[in-house]
């Protein structure tokens, strides 16, 4: 799940979690069972109280599987927030960012031109 904010100070999130991003804008390739009314991405939304707890991908396609937020207008990232399956022992071990203004996808890159993996190190019993 993926808590997106804009600068200053990051204090203010682009609404994945309240509804202000809305389903449509959340993509996902696959959906456990491939139930996307059930499963599908946009179940990815922080501290979800009704069943399912959050996006849940195929797990036969875990090496693949990505998720897309269309933003539709160009911000500035500065903080992504995941969590785990709900009370399940599921959560992401790493995750790469990618970003377009098109139909191309580009890495976020370090300053040495490498391509930016983020480790999430999400429990359930936090």
């Amino acid at each position: 799940m993926f808590l997106l904010c804009l600068t200053d100070g990051c204090l203010q999130a682009l609404g994945i979690s309240d509804g202000r991003i809305k389903d449509f804008q959340l993509i996902a390739l696959s959906a456990y069972d491939n139930d996307f009314k059930r499963f599908g991405p946009h179940r990815a939304r922080l501290n979800m109280t009704s069943w399912p707890p959050g996006y849940r991908a195929d797990p036969s396609q875990a090496a693949t599987s990505w998720m897309r937020v269309e933003i539709q207008r160009i911000v500035v990232v500065t903080a992504i927030a995941t969590q785990g399956y709900g009370d399940e022992e599921e959560w992401l071990t790493s995750y790469m960012l990618l970003y377009s203004q098109g139909s191309e996808y580009t890495f976020f890159r370090d300053a040495d031109g490498k391509s930016q993996v983020r480790a999430s190190t999400v429990s359930i019993y936090s």
